[in-house]
């Protein structure tokens, strides 16, 4: 029987920050990076004259369904994944037209992963799985899910973890290599299709998640 897996759209499958930040450094001339966003609470990085309208930028059209990209790997790690476990994709949405727009998203980058496995929540500790993937460290927290893995961002890299079910992943080529560790056809699949040098360039980590 195949394990689920739990995954964040924003900033974990998409580039929602690069593009808010996008439309809010044109709108205000301001020239905010990722990188300058280093907790969770955004409004602390902006400008003042901002702040009421930050969270108004969501609601920008096509921003959800055009403007963000998929993160480096993240269909094609989706894609492996989707082969071994049920996937779900579970997000917030801040304003009804977002729903719209993610589901149309998810369609055109995500094929593989039907729309019938989106669940829009905002508390997601109502949703229940075997992992989670997710970059807001609380949702993590509060999350049922027997093993959740925090995905990289900005926002989060200061982030204190206490919990020993959490773990840090930066990137969806790791996220693939974590999985091949809890996983042996995974495992038997992707060193069947992963070449000598992208190996021999995995090694150490390989090591480390095999020696458990």
């Amino acid at each position: 029987m195949k394990k689920t897996i739990l995954i964040d759209l924003d900033d974990t499958l998409g580039t929602l920050l690069e593009c808010w930040l996008e439309l809010y450094n044109k709108k205000y001339d301001d020239n905010l990076q990722p990188q300058n966003i280093l907790s969770w609470g955004i409004t602390d990085f902006i400008k003042p004259e901002a702040v009421d309208d930050m969270y108004e930028l969501l609601k920008t059209p096509e921003l959800f369904s055009e403007m963000i990209q998929p993160k480096e790997d993240s269909v094609e790690a989706t894609d492996i994944l989707s082969k071994f476990y049920n996937i779900y994709i579970v997000t917030a949405c801040v304003y009804p037209q977002n729903i719209v727009e993610k589901f149309k998203w998810i369609e055109r980058f995500f094929p593989h992963i039907s729309t019938d496995n989106i669940i829009t929540a905002k508390n997601k500790s109502l949703i229940v799985g075997d992992y989670i993937i997710d970059d807001y460290l609380e949702n993590l927290v509060t999350s049922k899910c027997d093993k959740k893995l925090l995905f990289f961002a900005p926002h989060n890299v200061f982030a204190e973890i206490t919990n020993e079910s959490i773990t840090r992943i930066n990137n969806w080529e790791y996220v693939i290599w974590y999985f091949a560790g809890e996983n042996e056809e995974l495992r038997e699949y992707v060193f069947e299709k992963t070449t000598e040098d992208a190996f021999s360039k995995q090694k150490n980590l390989i090591k480390k998640l095999f020696s458990k």
